[in-house]
C-alpha cells in the first residue's frame, strides 16, 4: 500500500540481526503555517448536537471524513476533546 511508503522506518536489531520496519506509530502534524491560512479551512461553530461524523457529512459529503475534522483541529481523543454538549457537561457538574 502506497501510504504506507511515506512513513519514517526505523532499524530494529535481535540477536544481532538488523531489520527495517516501517513505524506504524508515527504521527503527522499538519503545517502550522497552513493551520492559520483561512483560505485553506472553513469557519464552522459547532453545535451542542453535532459530532466529527456530521460536520464531515456535512462538509465532505462522506461520515468516513470525520478523522480529517478531528486532525484539522488537533484533537487525538474525540470522546474528551471533543467539545461537549450542554446536557453533558451539567450532568458531570
Amino acid at each position: 500500500m502506497r501510504y504506507f511508503d511515506t512513513l519514517p522506518k526505523i532499524v530494529v536489531t535481535q540477536n544481532n540481526v538488523s531489520k527495517l520496519y516501517t513505524n506504524l506509530l508515527a504521527r503527522s502534524n499538519i503545517i502550522q503555517s497552513l493551520i492559520n491560512d483561512p483560505l485553506l479551512y472553513y469557519s464552522y461553530d459547532i453545535k451542542d448536537s453535532d459530532t466529527p461524523e456530521i460536520i464531515a457529512h456535512k462538509y465532505y459529503n462522506d461520515i468516513n471524513r470525520f478523522w480529517i475534522v478531528l486532525f484539522a483541529n488537533e484533537i487525538f481523543d474525540p470522546q474528551w476533546e471533543w467539545p461537549r454538549s450542554e446536557e453533558r457537561r451539567v450532568g458531570k457538574e
